[in-house]
């Protein structure tokens, strides 16, 4: 995916959404260069919030690619059974790129 923004910012919410049969964690795993951001929001009286994910990489993971630095993210959060989520994308100021998109569950 790729965002080309000269100003203001932009958020887009995924269409489908999940609901874990079970408490667990989420995994979110991307590839991002520039300034984009991407976590999970959660479904409460049909209203989209955001949600904080804890990031687990402690040091930046990136590679070089075409001569452009890319970042390796990888974050976490808690799920809960029963509560439906979704994913959500940010990004402000310039171009955004994220690619090899990856989200796993992992039951408790």
């Amino acid at each position: 995916m790729k965002l080309q923004l000269q100003t203001g910012a932009a958020v887009l919410h995924s269409v489908r959404t999940f609901v874990p049969a079970a408490d667990g964690l989420a995994l979110l795993a991307y590839t991002k260069l520039g300034s984009g951001y991407a976590s999970l929001f959660v479904v409460e009286q049909d209203q989209r919030q955001a949600l904080q994910m804890a990031k687990v990489l402690a040091a930046p993971a990136s590679s070089v690619v075409d001569d452009e630095q890319r970042f390796d993210e990888l974050y976490l959060r808690p799920v809960q059974e029963g509560v439906e989520y979704g994913l959500f994308v940010t990004a402000s100021g310039g171009p955004a790129e994220m690619a090899n998109w990856a989200v796993y569950y992992v039951r408790m």
